[in-house]
This record gives C-alpha cells, sequence and structure tokens, in this order.
C-alpha cells in the first residue's frame, strides 16, 4: 500500500505542475498514469508506450 501512495504523490505533483499547461497530460496520459499508481505499469512501461505512440502523431 506504501508504494501505491507514494506514485500517487508523485503522480499528483507532476499533474499539478503541468495543470493549464501545453504540457497537461492528454487522456491517454492519465490512463497510463492511473495504471502506474496502481502498479499495473512500472515507470519504464509507460515510457515505453509513450514513445511508441509519439510516431502516430506526427
Amino acid at each position: 500500500m506504501e508504494d501505491v501512495q507514494k506514485r500517487q504523490r508523485v503522480v499528483q505533483g507532476a499533474l499539478a505542475m503541468t495543470a493549464d499547461t501545453a504540457l497537461a497530460p492528454d487522456c491517454y496520459e492519465r490512463q497510463l498514469l492511473e495504471e502506474y499508481v496502481k502498479g499495473l505499469l512500472s515507470i519504464d512501461e509507460v515510457l515505453l508506450l509513450l514513445a511508441q505512440q509519439q510516431p502516430a502523431e506526427e
């Protein structure tokens, strides 16, 4: 449970810092962050999924 709380604090801090900026996460990015908080994905997996998404957007 402690790890979930730590991840939640980190994500909340990142969301607060990027709120109302161009860096604010979109829906897909928020979904990945939720899965990270729950421990379903590691941060490395989140980064990999985001990197795979990038070429499709360009």
